[in-house]
């Protein structure tokens, strides 16, 4: 355990010989709190490993960056909204500000927001009734593996269900396909 004088000169030191330690090491080589640690890096104004990385993940994507007489054009934002799919936010990175001035020239323009019956349609080819049908009821595959087969999430898969009208099953049943599963080594298809 090192001993911690109340020296700016050996804290400075300490501080350099350890920079490649988190705060929660030094806490454990010094045997003070993490807590004790922080408040110790901030009186002498050094900054933590953590700070650096942080900001390093909260960097913004870089998109195309356009000038504002382009963006403030109804045709690019229904361009870039409606045909090309990208949501407010995206844009908004794009121009420079924010998801709210986005949608605010957005309605400007008179181009509506986008539903959840929109964001739902798809052009995914298993997004369709019969393929569901046959899946999820005749196959019995869960909604999560029907997100797998299909290469979507599964909240998408249970908004088809619904869209479509298919009957989503109880807890109980979704419990007896997969002791059926289990029992005999794969699923066994009953006919309907």
């Amino acid at each position: 355990m090192i001993f911690l004088p109340n020296d700016e000169k050996f804290m400075l030191k300490f501080f350099d010989d350890y920079k490649d330690l988190k705060t929660i090491e030094m806490a454990g080589l010094v045997g003070k709190s993490q807590w004790y640690i922080s408040k110790l890096k901030r009186r002498y104004g050094i900054k933590s490993k953590a700070s650096i990385h942080f900001r390093k993940r909260i960097q913004k994507v870089d998109y195309i960056k356009v000038s504002e007489d382009v963006w403030k054009n109804q045709e690019w934002l229904y361009q870039m909204y409606v045909v090309n799919g990208y949501g407010q936010k995206i844009i908004g990175e794009m121009i420079g500000l924010s998801k709210v001035v986005t949608k605010y020239h957005l309605n400007k323009f008179g181009i509506p927001d986008r539903t959840l019956e929109d964001v739902s349609k798809s052009t995914n080819k298993h997004c369709t009734k019969e393929w569901l049908i046959q899946h999820y009821v005749l196959e019995e595959v869960s909604i999560r593996n029907c997100a797998k087969l299909a290469n979507v999430n599964s909240y998408l898969i249970y908004l088809w269900l619904t869209k479509f009208g298919i009957p989503l099953r109880t807890s109980t049943e979704s419990i007896n396909i997969t002791r059926r599963k289990n029992r005999n080594g794969k699923l066994n298809i009953t006919k309907i």
